[in-house]
């Protein structure tokens, strides 16, 4: 009768963490899909910001404030994501809680360092974005982390290889890779 019950007891402990493993993994998916039509909004604004930025260096700000706002806008009110009530209030509170932290952060750094270049603004900003990406690969799913991977190594090839023409690389590659990286997120 032991051997039933340590056969029983194995078994539901398989079942648990199998059941566990789908959680998992259906969590992340979710979040995939979620992400992946932000992550494209966002590949095009690096694309046509960093663009204009290198084209028309004096309406670099005018660029990059208004392709933040239509981004924000366009991932705020997007129909292609449909999370419940609870979902979507967590989602708000880590996205709040998120601005702060990169508002001090940068801050903080643009203070410390004395940053006075558009370029150094954009590798030190492009940085920052490819950590998040990196961080939320840790929490959220494998292939977010390998998505900030790819733009920290593009970020550090623009910036060591292709200085003076870093925002063209970082429109064109920057913004394909996220454009790329929401079309695999979506599919996944």
């Amino acid at each position: 009768m032991a051997q039933k019950s340590d056969f029983d007891s194995k078994a539901a402990h398989r079942a648990l963490s199998d059941i566990e493993g789908v959680q998992r993994r259906s969590s992340a998916l979710r979040f995939y899909a979620a992400a992946g039509g932000d992550m494209f909004v966002w590949g095009v604004v690096w694309l046509v910001a960093n663009l204009l930025s290198f084209a028309r260096p004096d309406l670099s700000p005018a660029a990059w404030i208004t392709g933040i706002i239509i981004g924000a806008l366009v991932s705020s009110s997007s129909d292609y994501r449909s999370p419940s009530s609870v979902e979507k209030k967590l989602s708000l509170k880590q996205s709040a809680a998120l601005f702060v932290i990169i508002a001090i952060a940068l801050t903080a750094i643009f203070t410390i360092i004395g940053i006075k270049s558009r370029l150094e603004t954009n590798a030190l900003i492009s940085t920052l974005v490819a950590l998040g990406y990196c961080m939320a690969g840790i929490w959220k799913g494998v292939r977010m982390l390998i998505i900030g991977l790819a733009i920290g190594v593009a970020v550090m090839i623009g910036w060591i290889l292709l200085r003076e023409w870093f925002e063209v690389w970082m429109g064109i590659v920057g913004g394909s890779l996220l454009m790329l990286s929401g079309i695999w997120l979506r599919k996944a």
